[in-house]
C-alpha cells in the first residue's frame, strides 16, 4: 500500500484521525489503529527488501509483541547496520536489549502524519548517566521495526506531525 500519508483524503489518516476524535488518548485508540494481537506477515528466516525502497534483501531475525500483543518484526539489516547509524544515541546492543521493554511498555505512543503512518513507541530511559526519551519507530501497516531514535533528532514539533495515541498516566 503505497498511501500519501500528507493528502488529508488519504481514508487511513482520515480514519486514524477520527478515531482520535472519538476515543482520545486511550487503549481503545490503540486497539482501533494498530489492531490487536496481529501477526506478522513474515517469519523468522524470511528473506524480504533491505530499505524501504527496496535495494537489497536482508533476513527476518527477530519478532517482539507490543502491549497489545501485535507482532513487529525486525531484519538483520535493521538490528545490525541501520542501529549502528550515527543519529542513534546509544549502542546497537543496548537498543536490541531494550526494544522488546519500549515495545510491550511504553510511555507514549505517536502516529507519524508526515511519512506514511508510521507508529512510534517512546520510552524514558535512563543509560548511564543519561536520561534518554528513545522512540521506536514501526511501520504503521507492515508492523516492521525501522530505528530507535532519540526525541532530540525527530520531535522537535510533536504538535505539528505526530498524534499521540496513548500515553502512559
Amino acid at each position: 500500500m503505497q498511501n500519501n500519508f500528507k493528502d488529508w483524503e488519504c481514508p487511513e489518516f482520515e480514519e486514524v484521525g477520527e478515531i482520535l476524535k472519538v476515543y482520545g488518548k486511550s487503549l481503545e485508540t490503540l486497539r482501533r489503529v494498530l489492531g490487536e494481537n496481529r501477526k506478522a506477515p513474515v517469519k523468522i528466516g524470511d528473506i524480504v527488501p533491505a530499505g524501504i525502497s527496496g535495494w537489497g534483501k536482508t533476513r527476518v531475525v527477530k519478532i517482539y509483541k507490543d502491549l497489545l500483543g501485535n507482532e513487529i518484526w525486525a531484519t538483520e539489516f535493521t538490528l545490525k547496520e541501520h542501529l549502528e547509524d550515527e543519529l542513534v544515541l546509544i549502542s546497537p546492543a543496548t537498543a536490541r536489549r531494550i526494544l522488546p521493554s519500549i515495545f510491550q511498555n511504553p510511555d507514549i505512543v505517536l502516529y507519524d502524519k508526515n511519512s506514511g503512518g508510521s507508529v512510534h513507541y517512546g520510552k524514558i530511559k535512563a543509560i548511564g548517566e543519561k536520561t534518554l526519551f528513545l522512540f521506536a519507530i514501526v511501520g504503521h501497516q507492515s508492523l516492521r521495526f525501522f530505528t530507535i531514535v532519540d526525541r532530540k533528532t525527530m520531535y522537535s514539533k510533536i504538535k505539528d506531525r505526530y498524534w499521540i495515541l496513548w500515553e502512559k498516566k
